[in-house]
């Protein structure tokens, strides 16, 4: 069972703290939640708006994928987890055609609620979820459906029953909803109906089944049958191949719930990773830093602390508890460094003098098993360390021991040099070979 996608339906205070993370660590992929109005850039009502969920998010994130149809809609209050208050609530039955994902009953019960606000009795929240339910769009009501489903849904104890599913929430109840689980929603699509229309060459009468992604560009009701298949809509076929990849993923890496957490985590990062990129033009905030150590200093001397350095250490104190997370490196010079709790960057070998890149940035715990971090948001911040040699060196270099077929090394630094017969004299190449350090000067 997934955690993340609850993360959808939590209140504004909730994630205060979170928030502040993430503009500390420069966007980590979790803030969620704050007060903005902004319809066109980051504000989805009083929630962050990251963009359209991708398909394989949608799947990565489903617990339970099924081709089903309606049975009937009701309003319903269901006291909330801990008994906090009650939840005005639409229960969709479905009788269950075929089961893409997971398996199950041949009915279930999917679950939205109203999300954000607690009703102290029972009757006010029916009341609400009448509201809810009267409101809501029935365009798409009489087809075929694929759904993506959460098992589980904290704030709903019910869904811990057999044969009922989370699909989503409502965050407004004026007409039209804006909802985050039917195909007009800016969010998540997570209720794709049956697309009409026919296939051109497809075998039998109605061909390929197709699912929309999106509400046709007519509006629906059918216009296009007869003129093939409403668009935009994917084949379910692609769709079921799509789910076994994301699930052949997932088993590659244990097949673990922690690995398919990490999974989705990756895809749910990338999207809003893409959307703020979108947002900004194109360039995702890039922004460079500098530091400087001098030459020859031992392996694991520290080159700087990271920007998230004071909040971990205020937070958690000097020792790695585990979960929290690490740094991450990557680019040209990677090798060279390591990260240490808590964000600090120290060398893995004695460096001679030079300017040494690398892309730095911070991963969160969960998503350390499968490795998930978006390129964009890797390289967003470029780290240079530039090694000053002590005054009077001629020439540096290193010998990496792991490189010798002999398997010894030397670090060498080479400080003050004279020449006995007074002449200038350039060193041209510096190696090791047969015990000894070989130097190769001009004239």
């Amino acid at each position: 069972m997934l955690k993340s996608r609850d993360v959808r339906a939590k209140v504004l205070g909730v994630l205060v703290l979170v928030i502040v993370t993430a503009a500390v660590y420069g966007g980590l992929g979790c803030g969620k939640e704050v007060d903005t109005q902004s319809e066109t850039g980051w504000g989805l009502g009083s929630h962050l708006y990251y963009g359209e969920t991708s398909l394989d998010e949608k799947i990565a994130g489903a617990d339970v994928i099924v081709r089903g149809s309606l049975v009937s809609a009701n309003a319903a209050a269901e006291q909330r987890s801990g008994n906090a208050g009650y939840s005005a609530v639409v229960e969709f039955t479905f009788k269950t055609l075929e089961y893409l994902k997971g398996s199950g009953a041949g009915q279930i019960t999917a679950l939205v609620d109203y999300p954000g606000r607690e009703y102290e009795s029972s009757a006010d929240a029916l009341a609400q979820a009448r509201v809810l339910l009267q409101g809501r769009d029935t365009t798409w009501d009489g087809r075929e459906a694929v759904l993506f489903l959460m098992s589980e849904y904290e704030a709903l104890p019910s869904t811990k029953q057999a044969g009922r599913y989370w699909l989503g929430n409502v965050y407004s109840y004026a007409s039209p909803s804006e909802d985050h689980y039917s195909i007009s929603s800016r969010v998540n699509k997570d209720w794709l109906p049956e697309a009409l229309g026919t296939q051109s060459g497809a075998t039998g009468s109605e061909g390929e089944k197709h699912f929309l992604t999106d509400v046709p560009s007519d509006g629906g009701a059918g216009g296009s049958v007869g003129q093939g298949i409403e668009q935009p809509s994917m084949a379910l076929s692609a769709l079921k191949v799509r789910i076994a990849e994301i699930e052949a993923e997932v088993a590659m890496g244990g097949g673990s719930d922690e690995y398919r957490e990490c999974i989705y985590l990756q895809y749910e990062w990338e999207r809003e990773v893409r959307h703020r990129k979108e947002q900004l033009g194109g360039v995702y905030h890039y922004i460079r830093y500098d530091y400087s150590i001098s030459s020859g200093l031992p392996t694991g001397t520290k080159t700087h602390a990271g920007y998230g350095h004071a909040l971990l250490l205020s937070e958690y104190g000097d020792t790695d508890p585990g979960n929290v997370g690490r740094v991450k490196l990557a680019g040209r010079d990677k090798h060279l460094f390591t990260g240490q709790w808590p964000e600090i960057v120290v060398t893995t070998r004695p460096l001679t003098a030079g300017v040494y890149k690398f892309y730095q940035g911070w991963q969160q715990h969960p998503k350390i098993i499968c490795d998930a971090y978006p390129e964009d948001e890797l390289k967003r911040i470029e780290v240079f360390i530039t090694i000053t040699p002590p005054p009077g060196t001629l020439h540096e270099a290193f010998f990496d021991p792991v490189a010798l077929t002999s398997g010894v090394g030397v670090t060498a630094g080479l400080g003050d040099v004279s020449f006995s017969d007074g002449r200038s004299a350039s060193i041209t190449g510096l190696w090791w070979g047969d015990s000894a350090i070989v130097l190769s000067l001009s004239p």
